[in-house]
């Protein structure tokens, strides 16, 4: 049978289930001897007691290897506002990308101030991660992972915080995820006096893992957009943002985006076009929070859909914007 490739081998595992953290240490342990499905698929409950010893780790990638036998991915329904929440396809990667990922902006205000749309918070907050990003100078491509990766963290964020929207082991595995991020290591410790067991564990096995990056150094850089910072500089000098250890798509916004909107994705991204030109990029990417909440829908909770208007995304526009 082919021999998986390492990051196959890895997604395999991440894309049903398994934190990305424990398919690394598991890979590190068995990839020599167990780099093909059917190898995978020998693995039973016995023998990963000794390789996976956490019980909640050890269960998921049960999970995924039920998986890969039976050939099916892990997928799992959600409302709006949760896919977001989803691990990325694995067919899905820069070759796939639309043949243009041009927005065709409208950007007449006399055209866009009428214009009303019914969405959800995360498609709005998706284009406006890409508009702040384009106008720090990122490119199209890199604009769109890095919107994608923004958001996806923000969205898994805001899930952890209202405690009703994942399970107990989504919840592990997403604070997993945010604490991995540069600076983020405390995040969700609510204090040293009711820190849970498992929390005190896994923040000091991070603390001593990132300690040890940064003794070795990295030659991955973190770059910011709207005060966090999913994002690394791949080989051939572009950027991409990560998530959960694989690189984003700019497809994946892209598309988000244009189906969210339908036909009003131009008007509400030229819309966000003009406000972002009205700023200066320093001033933008630290005052971006603050306009998105201007503007976006109100909604009583999550994933619920609710009227963007586009008259108050421009008015966050700091005076006329000239883009001849």
């Amino acid at each position: 049978e082919t021999v998986l490739p390492l990051q196959d081998w890895l997604k395999l595992l991440a894309n049903r289930g398994v934190p990305m953290r424990v398919a690394m240490a598991l890979a590190a342990k068995i990839y020599k001897t167990h780099s093909t499905k059917q190898k995978l698929s020998e693995l039973d409950a016995k023998k990963l007691t000794p390789l996976v010893p956490d019980k909640d780790n050890r269960r998921s990638v049960q999970q995924a290897l039920k998986g890969i036998t039976s050939g099916e991915a892990k997928t799992k329904k959600r409302g709006r506002d949760s896919d977001m929440l989803e691990p990325l396809k694995t067919n899905q990667g820069d070759d796939d990308i639309p043949r243009s990922l041009e927005f065709h902006e409208v950007v007449d205000p006399e055209a866009l101030i009428p214009l009303t749309v019914t969405t959800n918070r995360a498609p709005v907050k998706t284009a406006w991660a890409y508009t702040v990003a384009q106008r720090l100078g990122f490119d199209v491509q890199e604009s769109l992972s890095l919107a994608h990766g923004y958001v996806h963290i923000s969205s898994l964020k805001h899930a952890i915080m209202l405690g009703n929207i994942l399970n107990p082991k989504e919840t592990k595995d997403g604070l997993e995820e945010i604490r991995e991020l540069p600076g983020m290591s405390d995040w969700g410790v609510k204090g040293k006096g009711r820190e849970r067991e498992w929390d005190r564990r896994e923040r000091e096995k991070g603390e001593r893992e990132r300690k040890k990056r940064d003794e070795m150094g990295s030659s991955q850089p973190w770059v910011g957009i709207l005060k966090a910072k999913p994002v690394i500089e791949r080989t051939d000098g572009t950027w991409r943002a990560i998530e959960k250890g694989v690189a984003i798509p700019p497809s994946v916004a892209f598309l988000y985006i244009s189906r969210a909107f339908k036909d009003n994705a131009k008007h509400v991204m030229g819309a966000m076009k003009l406000v972002a030109a009205s700023h200066p990029p320093e001033d933008l990417n630290r005052l971006g929070m603050h306009m998105y909440n201007e503007f976006k829908p109100e909604v009583e909770q999550w994933g619920q859909k609710g009227t963007l208007s586009l008259a108050k995304i421009l008015d966050c526009a700091k005076g006329p914007v000239d883009l001849s």
